[in-house]
């Protein structure tokens, strides 16, 4: 991993403008980039594993891993909400649509860059402290891309989140430190939700389950924030630079990276490698260990014998 000013002091070197403004364009096309990046591949270094419990996922959630049955070893695997009556795995999991309607919302949120503390005063949405509801929750604050987590709730009026803010007002994204006015989501509509079935496609309820998944990473905002990538995150370099140079309309020059960005994005991926497909599993015959609904029960050797 390295940090976002190394990327930024090159790309300003490169088209020979120091000044804020343009930093600020840097900056946008720098997380653009990465949040490409991240979604394209499985990075170790972003893999979170929660405690889950009922069906309304992390809001973070950028892409799903692995899931395990709560009180079984068995992997849950994925299928479409039409296909749960057909697939061959004793456990599914499936998309059951996403949230429309957030926990809390406001529009006069408070906070600082880099602060952790969020403020909201209005009396109609105001935090509940006297319960742990909102805590391990995510909120989304303005425009800002980041999906911050809930580490605690102070009193009806402030939360905690788990990690700084980053980011600035888009209307004066150079210079102003405070936010505020902003409009907030808690669970943010469109977090996603999700439903497990059994091996006759009968919908699981349980209170909880082992999650592992890619998190949606924060923005880039300070010189000193890591990107959470491995090696020196050269791919995002290249990709921000062909970005810039299209608003540029040097759309010619940016085609000519993109040579030089798969190579890059090839040489990253090894750094961070994931498990492959495994085998299907085989008895001693040879023959496919199938289960669930789709098992296949009369199987036969060599010789033409049905094994039992």
């Amino acid at each position: 991993m390295i940090a976002y000013e190394s990327i930024r002091r090159r790309l300003q070197n490169l088209f020979d403008d120091v000044s804020d403004e343009y930093a600020v364009q840097i900056r946008e096309a720098v997380n653009t980039a990465y949040r490409e990046i991240c979604s394209e591949h499985i990075w170790q270094t972003l893999l979170s594993n929660p405690t889950f419990t009922g069906s309304v996922l992390p809001s973070d959630l950028e892409r799903p891993v692995v899931y395990v049955q709560d009180d079984t070893d068995f992997l849950q695997f994925n299928i479409s909400e039409t296909g749960r009556y057909q697939g061959f795995h004793l456990f599914n999991w499936y998309y059951d649509g996403a949230v429309e309607t957030p926990l809390v919302t406001g529009s006069d949120g408070v906070t600082i860059i880099n602060g952790t503390t969020f403020t909201s005063a209005s009396p109609s949405t105001a935090f509940n402290a006297t319960t742990d509801t909102l805590v391990g929750e995510y909120i989304q604050i303005g425009g800002n891309e980041g999906i911050y987590k809930i580490e605690s709730v102070t009193d009806a009026n402030t939360l905690v989140l788990e990690r700084g803010f980053r980011g600035a007002n888009i209307d004066n994204p150079s210079h102003q430190t405070a936010l505020v006015s902003q409009y907030y989501e808690i669970r943010p509509r469109g977090t996603l939700k999700i439903g497990f079935t059994d091996e006759d496609g009968t919908a699981i309820t349980s209170t909880t389950r082992d999650i592992w998944y890619q998190r949606r990473p924060l923005p880039l905002y300070n010189d000193y924030d890591q990107l959470a990538l491995p090696g020196n995150c050269e791919a995002v370099r290249i990709k921000a630079y062909q970005m810039l140079l299209n608003g540029l309309k040097y759309d010619n020059d940016s085609l000519k990276k993109d040579g030089s960005y798969r190579d890059a994005i090839n040489r990253m991926k090894p750094l961070s490698p994931t498990v492959g497909r495994k085998p299907l599993p085989r008895n001693k015959l040879g023959n496919t260990i199938m289960f669930g609904r789709n098992r296949m029960v009369d199987r036969y050797n060599s010789s033409n014998r049905r094994v039992l």
